[in-house]
C-alpha cells in the first residue's frame, strides 16, 4: 500500500515481485518508525532525553517500560530503544526521576544490526533532581542537577553533571 496524503493505494507491483519489496523492509526507516508510532499509540508525557517515549502497559496496567523512539528523524539513521523510567518524588516544589535507556537497534540496519552498548550509542543512566526554586552559588543561579552515566562495552564509563536551567550558561562538567 501506498499513502498520498489520507488515501491508500494498493500497489499492484508488489504482487510481480515480493521479494525485492520484502528485502527492502530494513531499510526503509520512515515507515518502519511510523508503524511503531502507530502500533505503540500515543506519546507518554515523559521525554528525559529528547525523544519520544511510548510507555508499554501489561494488562491495561502502566508499567516504567517504554519503547524510545526519535522526535528528529532528519539524520540519516535512528535509533530504535528500550527506556526505563521511575518518578522517585513527585509534585510542587520538587521532582526526582530515575531513567535508563538501552539502544537496540539502528535503523536503516546495517551489518550491527544490535547497537546495544557500542561507542555511538551508549547505556545510559540517569537521576535527576529538580525544583520550582532557584539554588544560588553567588554569582549563578540553577533550579536542579542531572548525574548521567554512559555505558559502552568497548571503553570505560563516562559521566555528566549537569546544572539544569544554569543561568548564566557556561560550559557543563563531563568525565
Amino acid at each position: 500500500m501506498t499513502k498520498t496524503g489520507t488515501d491508500l493505494a494498493l500497489n499492484l507491483d508488489w504482487f510481480e515481485n515480493p521479494v525485492t519489496y520484502i528485502e527492502g523492509i530494513p531499510q526503509n526507516r520512515d515507515a518502519i518508525l511510523d508503524l511503531l508510532r502507530d502500533v505503540l499509540g500515543d506519546k507518554s508525557g515523559i521525554s528525559p532525553d529528547g525523544n519520544d517515549w511510548y510507555q508499554i502497559k501489561y494488562e491495561d496496567e502502566e508499567t516504567p517500560v517504554y519503547v524510545v523512539l526519535p522526535s528528529d528523524t532528519t539524520s540519516p539513521s535512528s535509533v530504535i530503544a528500550l527506556g526505563l523510567f521511575h518518578e522517585l518524588a513527585g509534585g510542587t516544589p520538587s521532582t526526582a526521576n530515575l531513567w535508563a535507556t538501552v539502544p537496540l537497534f539502528e535503523l536503516p540496519l546495517t551489518s550491527a544490526i544490535v547497537v546495544t552498548g557500542s561507542a555511538q550509542d551508549p547505556i545510559t543512566l540517569a537521576i535527576d533532581l529538580s525544583s520550582t526554586n532557584h539554588f544560588s552559588t553567588g554569582t549563578a543561579t540553577f533550579d536542579g542537577l542531572e548525574f548521567r552515566g554512559h555505558v559502552t562495552f568497548s571503553s570505560d564509563p563516562s559521566f555528566e553533571l549537569d546544572f539544569l536551567t544554569l543561568t548564566p550558561a557556561s560550559q557543563q562538567s563531563t568525565y
